[in-house]
């Protein structure tokens, strides 16, 4: 469900970017593809035995998801009207929020409340063969010959959990390997248990030399901006035992060097009497999807031809300014500039030496102003320029 979620978003920036009518119907039809995956994972899911708090979860993620397809529908069909920018603006404020909470809110919190749910089992089945052991000891002391009928009896369901045991352990295995993001597990002092392979490829340590490691030795995270220092996630989820997600932009040093977007959750894992016995690391990488969000973005605030800022960000900025000279009895100043007789440059020399042209004034402005100043093209042959702190004397 989660890789069909983030799909159906790649789909859309791809419609967003295709060149013509025909690259988008094929882009569509992909779209219908993976929009059809996710509804037949979640039927799985329905049909399967659910815990209260994981039908609750779903029952979340369904109305989140039919909000999100008609927001999407809605992106699809200002594409085919060719309203681009009003698509980009739709998808970056609305359609990747809506998805990044079905992913992040719903469906990793499911993904996670599983794998929880699993070990706790395995907690369980641990402790009762150790409660059964000690049973077998104090039967065969007291008495040899009735220790042997019952010696008989609790091995048979020793065995009986054994094989059980096995069959959870197999199948928390294969789940833990085919689970789309990277797994990390470790013990309630941070040393690392088990890993999948996705957390081998994202970290770039092999699981048998990571074993028994401190998951901060193989587990790097900054802030994205490198402002500021992030402590070990697991630790602070175990220490306070609750769910710990990431309050900013994230990225994770691999082993080489090389530098991932991640998103992440890490959660404690307890027994049903709510003894802490390790913890959990859910992580995935979004490189591709940040990188999609600021694209997007600056596509929508900045002039194509020229890098400034587009009008309608100019616009937003302005109003900005104009508050903050009413509220700080500040002056700013604001120019105007049409370029006199462009249209005979284009006439003349045709449409590619007008914007060349463009391009250059561009580039010759900006040079002349301060940092905190900000210009814009506002049309096609008009800019604008708002000086910050200036008074009306130049």
């Amino acid at each position: 469900m989660i890789l069909a979620a983030r799909e159906r978003s790649l789909d859309l920036y791809h419609m967003l970017s295709a060149n013509d009518a025909f690259e988008r119907d094929d882009i569509s039809i992909q779209y219908r593809m993976h929009e059809a995956k996710f509804i037949q994972a979640r039927n799985q899911l329905v049909n399967m035995s659910l815990a209260a708090e994981e039908q609750k979860l779903l029952d979340e993620q369904t109305e989140l998801t039919q909000t999100t397809v008609s927001i999407q529908k809605e992106i699809i069909d200002l594409i085919n009207d060719d309203q681009i920018e009003q698509a980009n603006r739709l998808l970056i404020t609305t359609a990747l929020p809506y998805k990044n909470r079905i992913i992040i809110d719903v469906l990793h919190k499911l993904s996670i409340f599983q794998q929880i749910s699993a070990t706790k089992i395995t907690l369980q089945n641990k402790k009762n063969i150790h409660k059964t052991n000690i049973i077998i000891l104090i039967v065969g002391i007291l008495a040899l010959s009735i220790s042997m009928s019952i010696a008989i009896n609790v091995a048979h369901r020793a065995l009986k959990s054994e094989k059980k045991l096995h069959i959870k352990k197999n199948l928390a295995e294969v789940t833990l390997q085919s689970i789309g993001d990277a797994v990390i597990t470790t013990n309630k002092n941070g040393i690392i248990k088990d890993m999948n392979i996705i957390a081998e490829n994202l970290t770039g340590w092999h699981k048998q030399t990571a074993l028994y490691l401190k998951l901060s030795h193989i587990f790097t995270i900054e802030c994205e901006d490198k402002l500021c220092t992030i402590p070990n996630p697991l630790e602070e989820a175990i220490n306070k035992n609750k769910i710990i997600s990431p309050s900013k932009d994230t990225t994770l040093r691999r082993k080489d060097g090389k530098k991932y977007a991640i998103e992440y959750t890490a959660a404690p894992i307890s027994d049903s009497n709510e003894v802490i016995h390790g913890g959990i690391i859910v992580f995935r990488d979004v490189t591709a999807m940040r990188t999609m969000a600021r694209q997007l973005s600056y596509q929508a605030s900045h002039d194509e031809l020229t890098g400034l800022l587009n009008r309608r960000e100019f616009e937003f900025l302005l109003e900005q300014a104009i508050g903050h000279a009413h509220r700080e009895h500040k002056s700013h100043i604001l120019c105007y500039m049409d370029l006199d007789q462009f249209k005979i440059i284009n006439d003349t020399c045709g449409h590619i030496a007008g914007d060349e042209l463009l391009k250059q004034i561009a580039t010759r402005l900006k040079g002349q102003l301060r940092d905190s100043d900000v210009i814009a093209r506002l049309g096609g042959d008009e800019f604008g320029v708002l000086l910050k702190g200036c008074s009306g004397h130049l």
